[in-house]
């Protein structure tokens, strides 16, 4: 039986399904334990939207070895594309039962959550999910999102910043921010990701400007006021050279925002300015 797993194996890598798929029922029916066959089978029937066979081989794992968390994982998806979301929920939290520190099964509990438009559960499970990867800008997103659903603006605010640090060519998100701030009544913010918004539409936003806020360096933007907040301890194990370029490039893109030059470099916790750049000066480090 071995054999026939191993073979069904370079069948699949190869591209050959239908003999990987006979391959791997061989074995199963020679008496094969390997879970391996039944879980490869879900997912190729699933692939196929053979969904009741792959249930079938899904759940026959299921019984070999109870709370696995590929099978129970293969499983929501399943029962995610029938359209069965409670049956799909119900199975996401087992399989996080059995893996808690996943944040994948978290944050796609979450997406089943907000697609039933239970929004608190399903800010919750995007909050886990932020807190355990801090730069999972989709999970502050989407629980921005439920927030905003809840009608919790500052919250919805709050999380949809943390993201737009994270993320700041994302148009959906710039545009989210936007309707908060104007929820909220903050005119100012409005006007300033107004202009946000048109020079996305330009196509102007660099790869070298998303590069520098995935370091993790940046906490806040503010580009009409041509300032950025960063984490001082971060900024302080950069090396000079790449300094200048950080300057240089967030300068040139709160200038397209703000319409004036020049950037204040600030620390995140204590406020202080750590940095300043100037087109005439170059980067004056303080």
């Amino acid at each position: 039986t071995e054999t026939y797993s191993t073979l069904a194996q370079v069948y699949l890598q190869h591209g050959d399904i239908e003999t990987a798929k006979e391959t791997m029922k061989r074995a199963i029916e020679l008496g094969t334990d390997d879970l391996t066959n039944y879980v490869n089978l879900g997912n190729v029937y699933f692939k196929e939207k053979n969904y009741e066979d792959a249930l079938k081989y899904l759940n026959d794992a299921l019984e070999i070895e109870p709370g696995n968390v590929l099978a129970i994982k293969q499983i929501a998806f399943v029962y995610d594309a029938m359209g069965e979301k409670s049956k799909a929920t119900d199975a996401y939290k087992e399989a996080i039962a059995a893996d808690p520190e996943n944040p994948d099964l978290i944050y796609n509990l979450g997406v089943l959550y907000f697609q039933q438009e239970d929004y608190q559960n399903a800010a919750d499970q995007f909050e886990k999910v932020a807190s355990m990867t801090p730069n999972a800008s989709d999970a502050l997103y989407n629980a921005g999102l439920a927030y905003e659903n809840l009608k919790d603006y500052e919250k919805a605010r709050d999380f949809l910043e943390r993201a737009y640090a994270i993320d700041i060519s994302n148009k959906p998100l710039v545009h989210a921010l936007k309707l908060v701030y104007y929820r909220l009544g903050e005119t100012e913010k409005v006007e300033e990701f107004d202009k946000i918004e048109k020079v996305l539409a330009t196509g102007i936003i660099t790869d070298a400007v998303q590069s520098i806020l995935k370091t993790g360096l940046i906490t806040k933007l503010t580009p009409m006021k041509n300032e950025v907040f960063m984490d001082g301890r971060l900024w302080g194990s950069v090396d000079y050279d790449d300094k200048i370029l950080i300057g240089e490039t967030l300068s040139k893109y709160c200038s397209l925002i703000s319409g004036s030059p020049g950037l204040d470099i600030r620390d995140s916790k204590s406020g202080k300015t750590l940095a300043t750049w100037s087109d005439v000066d170059g980067l004056t480090v303080n």
